[in-house]
Parts: C-alpha cells; sequence; structure tokens
C-alpha cells in the first residue's frame, strides 16, 4: 500500500465543456478540500470559472441543483417542449421555493417514496409552464391546446403524464 501524501492540492481544475461535469463539481465543492477550477470552451472562447466561489454563491441550490439538472436537461432525458437545454427559468422557480429545493434534492437519494417525489415533480412543470395553482400536468397541456383553439402541434404542448414519468 502506497502512502499518503503529507500534503492535499489546495487547488484542482477541470478542463471539460460539459454541463453534467459542472453541475457536479458545483453541487460537491463543498465537500471536496481544494478550491475548484473549471475550464469552460464555447465557441471561439474559453473561461475559467472558479467553481468553488459558483457553488459559496449557489448555496441553497447545490443540494437540489444534481436533481434539477437531472430532471429538467442532462443528456438522458428529452428537453421539455419551449424551455429548450438551458433551463435558468426552472432554477429561478426552484429558488424561490424551499418546498421545491427539498423535493430535488430528494430526486435520486430515495427511491421509496417515489409516487410521493412523482406527484411534487408534476406540481413543479405544471409552475414551470406557468400553471402554478394547476398539480395536472395532462390538464395543463389540455388548457393550453384549448387556448390556442387546437392550434397547436404536439411538441409545442408540455409533456403528457406518461411522458413526464421518463424524466423521473
Amino acid at each position: 500500500m502506497l502512502p499518503m501524501p503529507q500534503k492535499r492540492a489546495t487547488r484542482t481544475s477541470s478542463w471539460h465543456d460539459d454541463a453534467d461535469v459542472l453541475v457536479l463539481s458545483i453541487s460537491l465543492a463543498s465537500r471536496i478540500p481544494a478550491k475548484l477550477f473549471q475550464v469552460l470552451k464555447g465557441r471561439g472562447y474559453s473561461q475559467i470559472v472558479d467553481v468553488s466561489k459558483l457553488s459559496e454563491n449557489l448555496s441553497s441550490l447545490c443540494t437540489p441543483l444534481i436533481g434539477i439538472h437531472s430532471f429538467t436537461e442532462c443528456d438522458s432525458v428529452s428537453a421539455f417542449t419551449g424551455k429548450g437545454k438551458i433551463h435558468v427559468s426552472a432554477l429561478k422557480l426552484a429558488a424561490g421555493s424551499k418546498e421545491w429545493q427539498e423535493t430535488f434534492a430528494l430526486l435520486g437519494e430515495d427511491w421509496s417514496s417515489k409516487e410521493e417525489l412523482a406527484t411534487k415533480l408534476e406540481a413543479f412543470t405544471c409552475a414551470w409552464y406557468g400553471a402554478k395553482k394547476s398539480t395536472s400536468i395532462n390538464e395543463v397541456r389540455y388548457n393550453l391546446f384549448c387556448a390556442k383553439k387546437g392550434n397547436v402541434e404536439s411538441h409545442q404542448l408540455p409533456p403528457c403524464k406518461a411522458t413526464l414519468q421518463k424524466h423521473i
């Protein structure tokens, strides 16, 4: 067995342009005893992000961030209609509610209460699509369809409940 080094790293950096890596880094930064940085690369630019500082600024959202990301935009789920893959609106909605933060913190943590979690996530999705008082995504979908007098394509509506379940 190799001896443990006497000194620990005080800084570490990651060269990923993947949002999944950034989300994991932000969410888990408080558990890593080093300053974290990530280089984000875009079309024609690179930017160094102080992940540790970002994590401190988003403190109340760090725990639910992985759940929000996996529900709304990670590579393994489909995009929500009209919301795209960058879901600042979902973050803002969750940031404004302790209940939503607790709901997303549970996503992936405890599978024993999946039915209750699914109900809460359905209510979140209703609120995200502007129906803050509704808890039925099928009802929201129907109401949007009626509001547009049927002149709407299915991809312009929120998902039905069966499709929403695939996000959970």
